[in-house]
């Protein structure tokens, strides 16, 4: 569960990181919209062959320990850069 929801806000981030740059490259909305849909379509795409080829094959990927782990990890790290950790008192 928690690998999951860190991923989502990895995805996120990084839509909304594209989004900017791609604003600020091409100068128009339209392309930057259209590169962000894109960008989800194979983020989502690529998890899906991943599930469907690791998840369900025996495979070390199948122990949900591990994704656990990489989810922990993943939310520790933006706890520790979130705004409210890095201002004193």
């Amino acid at each position: 569960m928690y690998a999951i929801r860190g991923l989502y806000l990895w995805l996120a981030f990084g839509g909304v990181v594209l989004i900017c740059c791609s604003i600020i490259i091409t100068r128009t909305y339209f392309y930057s919209f259209l590169f962000f849909i894109f960008f989800f379509f194979f983020i989502y795409l690529l998890i899906y062959l991943f599930s469907r080829s690791f998840l369900f094959s025996p495979s070390p990927f199948r122990d949900m320990e591990l994704w656990n782990l990489i989810g922990g990890l993943v939310n520790q790290e933006l706890l520790l850069h979130s705004p409210q950790m890095s201002r004193p008192g």
